[in-house]
């Protein structure tokens, strides 16, 4: 159910945002805010996205794939490039054709990718899943 959601991105819990577009940025803090996560940092580029990843620590970091600066691969390869094991959580959103965009995204070190518009559920359940197995390891 949402309830271990919310353990699992309760209060120690550190999302960073990155998306282009402030409407989806929002939206997608929106979200995470209802299900009880208080640290949430958003940026509006990639390159914001590493800026705030090089200052702070994150455990989960959902990146949208096309940011005109930087895109969600490359701010992926260089997370996982400068980041010990396990690092964070990172799931690429992405209005593109999900296939297409899966193989490309795993293959720069993300876990998991979510269809825009992002439904809530789903993303929750991935992020409860993918919390899961990054504390089992």
């Amino acid at each position: 159910g949402m309830r271990i959601v919310v353990e699992s991105l309760g209060e120690g819990c550190r999302v960073l945002v990155a998306d282009d577009s402030p409407f989806a940025l929002e939206l997608i803090k929106a979200i995470l805010e209802k299900a009880g996560c208080v640290n949430l940092s958003g940026a509006g580029g990639g390159r914001e996205a590493l800026d705030l990843a090089e200052s702070a620590e994150f455990d989960v970091v959902l990146l949208d794939v096309t940011m005109p600066d930087m895109n969600g691969y490359e701010v992926t390869r260089q997370l996982r490039a400068k980041n010990q094991k396990p690092g964070p959580v990172i799931v690429m959103l992405t209005g593109r054709d999900i296939v297409e965009v899966e193989c490309e995204a795993r293959a720069a070190g993300a876990d998991g990718v979510m269809a825009k518009p992002v439904d809530r559920r789903r993303l929750l359940a991935l992020l409860e899943t993918l919390l899961q197995e990054r504390r089992a390891a």
